[in-house]
């Protein structure tokens, strides 16, 4: 019979190693919901829990979903803000009686009279509603010349302000993003290789906001033109299909013109208030042109992509060892795909 207090000392330890690894497994940064909207002011608001980067970091990270640093201007955009961030309990950590809440996109000028001298907002609106804590701001670290949401020892709530340093050791527990129009979730996925006239899934571009409308384009010589459903001709000899123009994501297929192999996408989201442009794609299309000379399926096209077969890629050569784009490098697949291409046929 085994001994029954060793039993639960056991029990007891394995839950405790459990414990630890889900604690280490938590990441630093979380998205707290879905983005939520202001009606005073029709803006779009996203917290995220986030630390161990600097203030600027995780200010081009809200400038990567199309938007800022809030800037709270009102009692009543400070309620509605500070009522959303409270149904989050580790974004208001308390430690000591202190709470260190979100960042918020309040900045004081470089050389401005310590401390209260020299504060606005991000945006340049009005720096007219305030609301710190007793005793804020104070610059207590000496370069305190960043805004967060905060609860001092005499504070009923953490919906007050302080006045902080912009370095990654700043114990500020997420940021909170602002849009006035329209957020992006994250830009588009670089699309990779396709084949010759083989319609392939892969670019997407997820963005939110009011009555959004979203056209996807391709760049035809100088000019961008709005992709349809169905087939247009490229300015340079070669066409273009694609499944659904206006949808989040797309599929093309592209028969490729002469000697040209890659080409660029994009999409426009729109709606009454704004327009946005996503991020190129390059879509390279695989032909027989392995060098890149402009001259398709000759000897040094093949040299050139045996000598890439080996490890030697030449630095004109558009494509890698991967020919037929499965992600497998090299494979007697690829060498295949090459050659059907070469005699004309599809990757």
């Amino acid at each position: 019979m085994v001994n029954s207090f060793f039993t639960s000392r056991v029990r007891s330890f394995g839950l405790l190693i459990l414990a630890l690894l889900a604690l280490a497994a938590m990441p630093s940064t979380a998205r707290a919901q879905d983005w939520v909207q202001f009606s005073g002011n029709g803006h779009w608001y996203l917290v995220t829990r986030d630390f161990f980067r600097s203030w600027e970091e995780l200010q081009a990270s809200a400038a990567e979903h199309g938007g800022y640093f809030a800037t709270i201007t009102s009692a009543e955009e400070d309620a509605f803000v500070y009522a959303y961030i409270a149904q989050f309990p580790y974004l208001l950590p308390e430690r000591n009686g202190v709470i260190y809440g979100p960042w918020i996109g309040g900045v004081q000028d470089p050389g401005a009279a310590e401390p209260a001298g020299g504060w606005g907002w991000i945006t340049g609106e009005p720096w007219s509603y305030t609301n710190w804590a007793p005793g804020q701001p104070d610059n207590a670290e000496g370069s305190a010349d960043r805004l967060c949401y905060y609860k001092g020892p005499a504070d009923a709530l953490p919906n007050r302000r302080k006045d902080v340093g912009s370095d990654a050791a700043s114990p500020v527990s997420g940021y909170i993003i602002e849009v006035d129009c329209i957020w992006i979730h994250h830009q588009p996925f670089p699309f990779g290789s396709v084949c010759p006239g083989v319609m392939a899934p892969g670019l997407g571009w997820t963005v939110g906001g009011t009555d959004v409308t979203l056209q996807w384009q391709v760049l035809s010589g100088d000019d961008w033109t709005d992709l349809v459903s169905g087939t247009i001709p490229l300015s340079c000899g070669g066409t273009i299909e694609c499944d659904a123009p206006h949808a989040p994501g797309i599929m093309l297929a592209i028969n490729p013109c002469p000697v040209i192999t890659q080409y660029r996408v994009r999409c426009i989201a729109s709606n009454a208030c704004a327009t946005i442009v996503s991020d190129e794609i390059v879509v390279t299309v695989h032909t027989a042109d392995f060098n890149g000379d402009g001259d398709s399926g000759t000897d040094a096209d093949i040299e050139a992509f045996f000598e890439c077969l080996g490890g030697n890629c030449c630095e004109t050569c558009p494509y890698s060892a991967d020919f037929d784009v499965d992600g497998d490098i090299g494979t007697d697949a690829d060498v295949e795909a090459f050659f059907r291409v070469l005699a004309g046929g599809n990757c």
